[in-house]
């Protein structure tokens, strides 16, 4: 029985990878599976087999509500009972929901993904821009159907002619939010001359009415993530330093933008701009809020800056390529939207990385292109220390760790003295503290900073800890 189901199985699927069949084989080759499927088994229920691929079928179809009803027949007749296979079909299921708007369904199967382990805890919410980032994996399996979430094209096709011009059009409305690639993204023609055009033509747009605090609601996008991609990129900071001269609003400086929910002070600490830095935090940025895949800015710029200190260290690409950090929108156009998945989606990149030697001067040659400083990565945490961030900010390096981290530890492992005195010198109520433990000391040890040099061999920071200490309140 097995044996047949399989045989069949294969048949019925075989018809949805090739673009030349039409409906009627789809529809008899399921219907020999149903068949088979109504027998009676006494060893396991494979109803949800015929329920998935009739849902597929509808899906590709833009039957929605059939598909959507297959989907949830399917998922529940499968639940602890097929073992593995949820994987694929809660993947599928996920993609589907989202895609189309249902988002009962959908948030139905993203806290399944979590109870299988299909996405790591803590758990997460299915909010607008988890919502985003699936739909590029929507799209991807269901072409040429569009996602019910606006999202970018893998590429926009645009012919300017002539370089950017602020013509009459343009300043008459320069809030004015336009759609590009068949509406699929928008932007204001101030976000345009951002991206297209010089300093004079953002500040013509800006002097005729240009509003620096407007966004994109779908993505977050506004003037002022536009201006600081572009510096980040181009290396050219002209328009940032502009925008960044203007007052503000601090929904503007504090606002994520696009799937990966970059802000303004990530940006300017991945740019290791100590100055921009200090200006984001005078209009208001908020230290403590989550930078990147930890939870404040001065967590994630002491980050960059041991990567920073030890230039070719294989531990963060090892990290990334293993799926210890998020999804994102580059994995999920490829297919992998569940943590799960990301290993196998990103060991493919890191063997092309690796195919050649051409590949790989390639790579070294962009990671050392965007690679700032250690001198400027100091400057920023130093910026971040006078503006208050906390020191001793608690954080795991994975949910599942014991041991819980500080700003300070983590200096200590780094081994920099100078940012290490910065830390544990600073005078305000932010200084860090070299007692903490990384976890409840044991009768015979206490996990402070002196044990965490001492263990990776940091002489610098244990000749200066053994050093007379002042009690500072």
């Amino acid at each position: 029985m097995n044996d047949a189901i399989a045989s069949q199985l294969n048949e019925a699927a075989t018809p949805f990878a090739a673009e030349s069949h039409t409906d009627e084989p789809r529809r008899n080759r399921i219907g020999a599976l149903q068949a088979l499927v109504l027998e009676p088994s006494p060893s396991m229920p494979y109803q949800y087999l015929h329920d998935w691929l009739t849902a597929r079928l509808n899906a590709l179809l833009d039957r929605q509500q059939d598909a959507l009803d297959g989907y949830a027949s399917a998922v529940s007749g499968s639940w602890w009972v097929v073992g593995r296979i949820q994987h694929p079909l809660l993947h599928e299921a996920l993609l589907y929901a989202v895609g189309v708007g249902d988002k009962v369904a959908a948030e139905h199967y993203w806290d399944k993904t979590f109870m299988l382990g299909l996405n790591r805890w803590p758990k997460y919410a299915l909010d607008d821009q988890e919502i985003r980032r699936i739909s590029f994996g929507f799209e991807r399996m269901f072409s040429p159907q569009k996602a019910k979430s606006r999202v970018p094209p893998q590429f926009e096709i645009a012919y300017r002619g002539d370089a950017f011009d602020v013509d009459s059009k343009r300043l008459s409305n320069p809030n004015r939010k336009v759609k590009y690639s068949e509406g699929r993204t928008r932007r204001t023609p101030l976000m345009d001359a951002i991206c297209e055009g010089t300093l004079d033509d953002v500040k013509r747009l800006i002097e005729a009415g240009g509003d620096p605090d407007d966004f994109i609601p779908e993505s977050g996008e506004g003037p002022l993530t536009y201006a600081m991609r572009k510096a980040y990129d181009q290396k050219n900071p002209d328009i940032m330093t502009f925008l960044l001269g203007l007052n503000l609003k601090p929904e503007t400086v504090n606002r994520p933008a696009s799937t990966a929910r970059i802000t303004p002070l990530k940006f300017a600490i991945q740019m290791a701009d100590a100055q921009t830095v200090a200006r984001l935090i005078e209009l208001g940025a908020d230290l403590e809020r989550p930078c990147g895949h930890l939870p404040s800015a001065l967590c994630y710029s002491m980050a960059l800056f041991y990567d920073s200190v030890n230039d070719g260290n294989p531990a963060q690409m090892a990290g990334y390529l293993m799926g210890r950090t998020k999804a994102d929108g580059y994995d999920a156009r490829d297919g992998a939207i569940l943590d799960v998945e990301l290993p196998n989606r990103r060991h493919a990149l890191g063997h092309f990385i690796n195919a050649s030697d051409r590949n790989r001067r390639m790579f070294s040659a962009v990671r050392k292109y965007f690679t700032r400083a250690p001198e400027d990565h100091r400057s920023v945490v130093c910026a971040l220390m006078t503006g208050g961030a906390d020191a001793n900010r608690r954080y795991k390096a994975k949910p599942s760790d014991m041991v819980e981290w500080t700003p300070t530890l983590f200096a200590a492992e780094t081994g920099d003295l100078p940012v290490f005195k910065m830390l544990v010198e600073h005078n305000g109520p932010n200084r860090g503290n070299p007692d903490l433990t990384l976890m409840p000391p044991s009768s015979f040890e206490r996990f402070d900073a002196m044990w965490v040099a001492v263990k990776h061999q940091r002489d610098a920071i244990v000749s200066y800890l053994m050093q007379p200490r002042t009690l500072q309140t």
